[in-house]
């Protein structure tokens, strides 16, 4: 029988929750808005490219609940001893400098019998220098890429087409998700007993359900921490801890998206085996492959903004590497673009 203290453990670290399946109700599709290139790319190659997390269109994909927690930490942590640290790291991770754990804390010392006070510590400083570590895609360790989709809607919708797919000059993708998601999971590369790939829903949380959910997180750890038999095993429950924030944190968005209902293709590489590259329009991008078979893909629509022949280039253009399966159509949608 598990501990009622692990019971807990085991339900942070199991999250994301279990993987995507179509709900009820729901169309079994996935649509990915994209421009030209990227439709070339997919359909020619039979290839998505999932870029590496710190990638994202919004920069803070990946950190909502990770930064709520470091908040909350931190906020207890100045009320303590460790007050004059925590306000010289902050100044370090404020001028972009890299934050070592190893001049700050010692991590062999949670091995001895630290207060609750020294181990948030260790933990504020290694999440914020794991955080760097990220960012910079530096470190050779686990390393998330995402493709991102959109649960299936009817296209009624401008701002997609705006946002995601050359301001209407691109085109949206539509897939049948259990063909997709078979093929797939079927074919990655499996380099490592780390190495993972599926399909998470991503859940959209207002600011006040991120502070319950940091506290519980790290009340709850604390609360193991507190039981005398797991005493020696202090440093196990902070790498754990570590991974369930992280974990949860991969598919949390800030409300401002909602609309979007992303649905994730997730992959997680150890190491940068398999690893590519490719230029954005500042940044070198990471990325990994991910081979899919094109019977997934059941319907091109072009966008408002695309030329009238657009439907014919993409139909010849399918007919030489599809099969002919592949429904080609123009957007409803009205919209010429700024004057």
């Amino acid at each position: 029988m598990v501990e009622p203290e692990y019971e807990s453990l085991e339900k942070l670290e199991s999250y994301p929750r279990p993987p995507y399946s179509v709900c009820a109700g729901e169309v079994p599709v996935l649509v990915h808005y994209t421009g030209l290139n990227s439709v070339f790319g997919i359909v020619d190659k039979k290839k998505l490219w999932a870029s590496h997390i710190s990638y994202m269109n919004d920069p803070n994909d990946g950190y909502e609940l990770y930064n709520f927690v470091l908040y909350h930490i931190r906020r207890r942590l100045l009320l303590s001893r460790f007050s004059e640290k925590i306000s010289v790291i902050d100044f370090i991770f404020s001028t972009d400098n890299f934050i070592r754990v190893e001049e700050f804390s010692d991590l062999n010392r949670l091995l001895s019998d630290i207060d609750h006070e020294e181990f948030l510590f260790d933990l504020y400083v290694a999440m914020l220098s794991h955080r760097q570590m990220r960012n910079y895609f530096s470190n050779k360790d686990l390393s998330f890429y995402i493709f991102s989709f959109s649960k299936f809607k009817e296209d009624i919708s401008i701002d997609p087409w705006r946002s995601y797919a050359k301001d209407a000059k691109g085109f949206r993708l539509e897939f049948d998700f259990d063909k997709l998601k078979k093929s797939i999971l079927s074919s990655f590369l499996i380099n490592d007993e780390k190495d993972f790939v599926n399909f998470y829903e991503c859940e959209y949380w207002p600011f006040s359900k991120f502070a319950d959910g940091a506290n519980e997180i790290i009340d709850g750890f604390l609360n193991i921490f507190n039981v005398e038999r797991f005493r020696v095993d202090k440093l196990n429950i902070y790498y754990r801890l570590m991974v369930a924030v992280e974990n949860l944190s991969l598919i949390i968005k800030s409300n401002s998206y909602e609309s979007e209902c992303e649905v994730r293709l997730l992959i997680r590489k150890k190491g940068k085996k398999d690893v590519c590259y490719r230029p954005g329009e500042s940044l070198i991008i990471p990325y990994v492959e991910c081979d899919f078979d094109i019977e997934a893909l059941r319907r091109v629509v072009c966008g408002p903004r695309t030329p009238s022949r657009a439907n014919y280039s993409i139909i010849n253009f399918l007919s030489s590497c599809s099969g002919g399966h592949v429904d080609v159509r123009r957007s409803p949608e009205s919209y010429v673009g700024p004057y």
